[in-house]
């Protein structure tokens, strides 16, 4: 059996991320990094996540409980923990003064995990830190949302099989979780019905928040073609010259984002900008939260919304600051497959492909191969065609309903977070 315990750490507010003892057994998740998230998944998953993890031959938190045991402490024990690994997250082992990380790496058994920016420090940073360490890991695991962080420079690592936290993200926001299945049945067939119709009231959905280039290039290219006025899409935009920690709209993030966007030489996102600045930001109907467009649902938007436009976060190999490219699949993925609609994913190569391998059913739409621009402009032309041929959704539905039932599988949503720890093995 192995033993998963986690090594405990300052928690900075907001900034530090949780680990799976955290996530499945910890205290409310309110300090940790965007932990409004996933603050209900203990109470609709620990019954679930204990019987999984013991059916694997992993014991989580059996030594030093949901509050860890200090990297000090650690190090000055004279017990043996052969069969333990220790967790902890990218940016906190960055943190750890030289010595604590040089002798955690050769002594123990690690973890460094990433949930939630799906491995962004694990392709930089991280490998840095270590490499400068100048020490050969006992035994270290990486553990990540990234479905292509695959392989690291480090020796004596194992990339695990990815992880998943979006996917329960989604499942343990909604209200419905409570529905038996009876009555979610009724709720998705009224909605696959409504869409059998082949009737919408908007062409696509586009949750942009922030306004990367990749996100607000797709979107002034539908307004080129006088398409984008047929669809539902919000965008954060600052109006402010300075920054309100708590506003998103005003953070640096977004600012940075827009004045990149601003300076673009291309001639679609210059019109879309002098068309729509002084209405930005613009944010979807009737939902007042300033994360509106991150968990919060409306079960009108699988009725109402033909296609569903997943803009996600990646990069690609040619990126100076990645190791590895960067691709995860988030809420924007799983919310639109929750409502039903059949979604187009913006992201790095392999979405679909991993879409599929953790067990959802999506078509294949020919891209799946392509990254990036290429990407894009094979689903902006997609939405375009479209615009007018109209492709029925019937031919969807059953596919559809299995993927909204998906999220009613409490031990589908768990088991993709802890299946990748089933590969560690310290004997």
């Amino acid at each position: 059996m192995i033993v998963i315990e986690k090594i405990a750490t300052e928690i900075v507010a907001q900034n530090s991320n949780p680990g799976i003892i955290d996530i499945f057994l910890g205290n409310p998740a309110d300090t940790y990094n965007m932990g409004w998230l996933y603050k209900n998944i203990k109470t609709m998953c620990d019954k679930s996540f204990i019987t999984q993890t013991h059916r694997k031959g992993i014991a989580v938190g059996k030594l030093f409980g949901i509050s860890g045991i200090s990297c000090e402490k650690l190090l000055a024990s004279s017990t043996d923990y052969e069969h333990v690994v220790f967790e902890i997250s990218d940016r906190e082992f960055i943190k750890l003064p030289k010595y604590y990380a040089k002798s955690l790496l050769k002594t123990c058994n690690v973890i460094i995990y990433d949930y939630i920016e799906g491995g962004s420090f694990l392709g930089t940073s991280l490998t840095q830190t270590i490499e400068a360490l100048n020490v050969k890991p006992k035994n270290l695991y990486l553990h990540t949302t990234g479905y292509n962080f695959k392989e690291t420079s480090i020796p004596n690592c194992t990339v695990l099989p990815n992880a998943n936290l979006f996917a329960l993200i989604i499942a343990q926001a909604v209200d419905e979780r409570t529905l038996n299945t009876e009555e979610a049945g009724v709720l998705f067939h009224s909605i696959l019905d409504s869409r059998d119709s082949n009737k919408f009231k908007y062409h696509a959905f586009l949750s942009v928040r922030k306004p990367r280039e990749s996100r607000i290039k797709m979107i002034a290219d539908l307004h080129a073609k006088k398409v984008l006025d047929d669809c539902l899409w919000s965008m954060a935009w600052s109006k402010k010259d300075s920054y309100l920690k708590y506003e998103f709209n005003n953070t640096p993030n977004i600012k940075t984002h827009q004045d990149t966007a601003k300076k673009s030489g291309d001639k679609n996102i210059k019109k879309f900008i002098k068309a729509y600045e002084k209405k930005l930001p613009r944010q979807l109907p009737d939902l007042p939260s300033r994360f509106e467009d991150v968990v919060t649902n409306d079960w009108t938007w699988g009725e109402n919304v033909r296609w569903g436009v997943s803009l996600e976060t990646f990069t690609l190999k040619e990126h100076p600051a990645y190791a590895n490219p960067q691709g995860f699949i988030t809420e924007k993925t799983f919310r639109l497959l929750l409502n039903g609609i059949t979604p187009l994913v913006l992201s790095a190569a392999g979405a679909d492909a991993e879409l599929r391998r953790i067990g959802f059913r999506i078509p294949d739409f020919g891209w799946d191969h392509l990254s990036g621009g290429e990407r894009r402009e094979a689903i902006t032309d997609f939405l375009i065609k479209d615009h007018k041929t109209k492709v029925s959704h019937e031919k969807y539905r059953e596919d559809s309903f299995h993927n909204m039932m998906l999220f009613r599988d409490t031990d589908f949503l768990v088991n993709l977070m802890i299946d990748g720890l089933a590969h560690i093995d310290v004997q």
